[in-house]
């Protein structure tokens, strides 16, 4: 519980340059699945806000983040969080890369 503590106070730390926000929508319920999903607190410690919208009747809220490491996006890393309006979780699918920094083979991302 203490580690999921930590991990929503620095999601929502925001960068003082205001290039990228990261102000997280993570609640705690979304934090503790996703850790009990094998995610590890390093893998969750850069996500950024990438899209947020309110349904049409209000009723929904969708929030996309975007999973980085060492500021770099990682391919199809993604979480997506759907709320009702009172902040019950609906649904929440995530394709990001558990253990990542285990798996990273580099820190510079591919030229184009």
């Amino acid at each position: 519980m203490r580690c999921s503590l930590l991990l929503i106070l620095g999601l929502c730390s925001v960068d003082p340059a205001g290039a990228q926000s990261k102000i997280s929508a993570l609640g705690a319920t979304e934090v503790e699945q996703l850790l009990a999903d094998g995610y590890t607190v390093d893998d969750l410690s850069e996500l950024v806000v990438r899209d947020r919208y309110v349904s049409h009747s209000g009723a929904v809220q969708h929030v996309f983040f975007q999973q980085r490491h060492a500021g770099i996006e990682v391919f199809q890393g993604d979480i997506a969080v759907h709320r009702r309006a009172d902040g019950h979780l609906i649904a929440m699918y995530a394709q990001a890369v558990r253990d990542l920094a285990r798996r990273v083979n580099t820190s510079m991302p591919a030229s184009r």
